[in-house]
């Protein structure tokens, strides 16, 4: 039985394939081949399908988490960064007033 579930999740995923792609037609191991050539999704089918789906779905919602914790990762970087260059702009600019201070002073 385990050996037929996976025949048919792999009959599903191909199907999804196909269907993502565009691409469709008869494959000889198709038992239900429409008069167009194209595959026939049966009852039988759609369990096998809907697992692969939710199985998609459980991969795509665990690369969205691993996503978020990038972008906060990035986000906290994007804030130390931004106040390092506060601080070494307001460096910058008493360095500045300091050197203008001993070239008033020296003339």
């Amino acid at each position: 039985m385990g050996k037929d579930k996976s025949a048919k999740q792999a009959t599903a995923q191909t199907r999804i394939d196909q269907f993502t792609t565009g691409t469709t037609g008869h494959q000889s191991e198709d038992p239900n081949p429409n008069e167009g050539g194209e595959q026939r999704t049966t009852s039988g089918d759609l369990p096998a399908i809907l697992h692969v789906i939710q199985a998609s779905q459980v991969a795509v919602e665990s690369k969205i988490g691993e996503v978020r914790v990038d972008v906060a990762l990035v986000r906290q970087d994007l804030r130390n960064t931004t106040a390092r260059i506060i601080e070494a702009e307001s460096r910058i600019s008493t360095t500045e007033d300091e050197i203008a201070a001993l070239k008033r002073s020296r003339c």
